[in-house]
């Protein structure tokens, strides 16, 4: 698999949760993470677990932070995402349904499939949402 970490739903949510905080300049903390997540506490604390381990996170001064291993997975995950919902919306289905099915499925596709499909679609800039596919 190219490289690619394993991630888990809740793992990639995680993910690109705090990766969207990255944007906004400030880091979460975990009440933070689980009341954005709406899950538990317990729950959150066992993810971030996960993702240390796997190099993706770390904790600073009781904030939680993505590593650059993490970055890098935000940052594939969203393009994964995007090239799927060009390949979806390309074939008839909206936009927003195009989101969703993306959604759940856009942390298990290996790099090499994805750069594939971005391939056969003329490398597309931006989603069927006007964002762009791969960020700067």
């Amino acid at each position: 698999m190219s490289g690619d970490h394993q991630f888990t739903r809740r793992e990639r949510d995680c993910i690109l949760l705090l990766g969207s905080e990255l944007r906004n300049g400030f880091p979460d903390r975990i009440s933070d993470i689980a009341r954005r997540m709406g899950i538990k506490a317990p729950t959150v604390i066992q993810i971030l677990k996960r993702l240390d381990v796997k190099g993706i996170t770390r904790s600073e001064k009781g904030m939680v932070i993505l590593t650059d291993s993490g970055r890098e997975a935000h940052r594939r995950i969203l393009e994964n995402h995007r090239i799927l919902e060009c390949i979806f919306y390309r074939n008839g289905i909206t936009a927003n349904e195009s989101c969703v099915v993306a959604g759940s499925i856009d942390y298990v596709i290996d790099g090499d499939i994805i750069g594939k499909l971005s391939q056969s679609l003329g490398m597309p800039e931006k989603c069927p949402h006007g964002r762009p596919v791969r960020e700067a």
